[in-house]
């Protein structure tokens, strides 16, 4: 998993993750989003155009992050998920968050 932001502003900041987001990659996914909310960005980005696969736990973690910042009027988006990535979705993430391109 890609671990550092890929681009920061005072408005966005994006992560760039690669390969299966699962095991021990969790941890380091959960740490970022943590400081994500934390920060002052209003615009938190996940670019996930690189993943491959990602666990159940690792989507949940997002739709926490995207609830609990939707709660302090920011924003958690989706970038470059791919077809196969959306097709994994368990929980109806893509239909429930914002993404980049709309898919």
């Amino acid at each position: 998993m890609g671990g550092a932001p890929s681009a920061s502003t005072g408005d966005e900041i994006v992560l760039h993750l690669e390969g299966r987001i699962e095991g021990t990659a969790l941890e380091s996914l959960g740490k970022w989003l943590d400081q994500a909310l934390a920060g002052p960005a209003t615009t938190v980005g996940v670019d996930l155009g690189d993943v491959s696969d990602w666990s159940l736990l690792a989507e949940a973690m997002m739709l926490n992050t995207a609830e609990r910042l939707s709660a302090q009027h920011r924003h958690l988006v989706l970038i470059n998920p791919s077809p196969t990535l959306r097709g994994q979705s368990l929980l109806g993430l893509f239909d429930r968050l914002r993404t980049d391109p709309a898919g």
